[in-house]
C-alpha cells in the first residue's frame, strides 16, 4: 500500500533525510516547488514544506537534538 499520492509527490524536490534544515530550506527555495520529498535509503519517508522546515529550524534553535 502506498501512503502518499504519487501525482502529488511529483511536485516535490527529492532530498536525503540527513540533509540539514538550512540546506533543505535553501534547496526548497531554489527548486520553486512547494515541498521536498524526504527519502531515507532510497525510500520515501515523508514530505517537508515551508511550515515543516520552519518548525524544524525552531526546534534546532532551542537546542533540541534529532
Amino acid at each position: 500500500m502506498f501512503l502518499f499520492d504519487k501525482d502529488w509527490a511529483g511536485e516535490a524536490e527529492e532530498v536525503e533525510a540527513e540533509l540539514s534544515v538550512s540546506d533543505a530550506h535553501q534547496l526548497l527555495e531554489q527548486s520553486g516547488k512547494p515541498r521536498l520529498a524526504v527519502v531515507d535509503e532510497g525510500k520515501l519517508v515523508g514530505f517537508a514544506g515551508e511550515r515543516e522546515l520552519l518548525r524544524a529550524a525552531l526546534h534546532v534553535e532551542k537546542g533540541a537534538t534529532a
